[in-house]
């Protein structure tokens, strides 16, 4: 087989595409996980700021 600068081979091709689409599909995972982080943090900080709510001393001067 004759190697041709200009010509890709069928598995160079496929091999491509694979990349291709893993970009894609990694990218929107790691964005879902990115925004279910986010959320779980905001629960976290209103968790948080409801327990020291709830251990403030008060004073009745």
């Amino acid at each position: 087989m004759k190697i041709q600068g200009n010509k890709g081979t069928w598995y160079s091709m496929v091999l491509a595409i694979i990349i291709y689409v893993g970009t894609f599909a990694l990218a929107y995972y790691l964005g879902e996980q990115r925004a279910e982080i986010k959320i779980y943090s905001q629960q976290t900080e209103q968790i948080l700021s409801q327990q020291n709510n709830n251990n403030q001393v008060i004073n009745t001067d």
